[in-house]
C-alpha cells in the first residue's frame, strides 16, 4: 500500500492522481456491477446495488478529500470547521456501511428470499467499503495531536 508520493513524485501531483482515481473507481466499480448482473444469475437485486452505492459513497468521499487536500482547503479552514467537516464524513460513510447489514437482515427476518449471487456482489462491495472506511479514517486521515486537544477541548 502505497501511503504517499513515490520517490521522485509530488505531493500535490500524488494527492491529484489519489482523488481522481478514487472518484474514477465509483465508474469502475458501476460498470463492474453491470457486467457481474449480466453474468451471475440473481445478483441484479437490492442487497448488490446496496453494496456497490455504499462502496462508490466511500471512494467519492474519498477522492474529494484528496483533491480538497491539494488544494489547501484543510489548511485554509479553521481546525474546528475542519473537524467538524471529517467527523460529518465519518458519521456518513458509517452510516452507510450499516445499510447493507440492516437490508440482509431485515430481508432474513421478513422471510423474503435472498438470491446468493446478489449477496455475494452486494457482500463484495460492502466489504470492499469496510475496507476503505478503515483505510481512510485509522491510517490515512489521522488527527494530528494538536487538532485532537482542540478538539477535546471543544468536545
Amino acid at each position: 500500500m502505497q501511503t504517499g508520493p513515490a520517490p521522485g513524485q509530488t505531493l500535490e501531483r500524488w494527492l491529484l492522481w489519489t482523488g481522481v482515481i478514487e472518484i474514477a473507481n465509483t465508474g469502475i466499480f458501476s460498470l463492474l456491477w453491470w457486467v457481474l448482473n449480466r453474468a451471475i444469475p440473481g445478483s441484479n437485486d437490492v442487497l448488490s446495488l446496496a453494496g456497490l452505492m455504499t462502496c462508490n459513497l466511500v471512494l467519492l468521499v474519498g477522492g474529494v478529500y484528496w483533491l480538497l487536500k491539494r488544494g489547501g482547503f484543510f489548511v485554509r479552514t479553521p481546525a474546528p470547521l475542519r473537524l467538524r467537516l471529517l467527523r460529518a464524513a465519518y458519521v456518513l460513510t458509517g452510516l452507510a456501511l450499516l445499510v447493507f447489514p440492516a437490508l440482509v437482515i431485515a430481508r432474513l427476518v421478513a422471510g423474503v428470499p435472498v438470491e446468493w449471487g446478489d449477496a455475494a456482489l452486494g457482500a463484495a462491495f460492502w466489504l470492499f467499503a469496510a475496507g476503505e472506511f478503515v483505510h481512510y479514517f485509522v491510517f490515512k486521515i489521522n488527527m494530528r495531536r494538536y487538532e485532537r486537544r482542540i478538539s477535546a477541548r471543544q468536545k
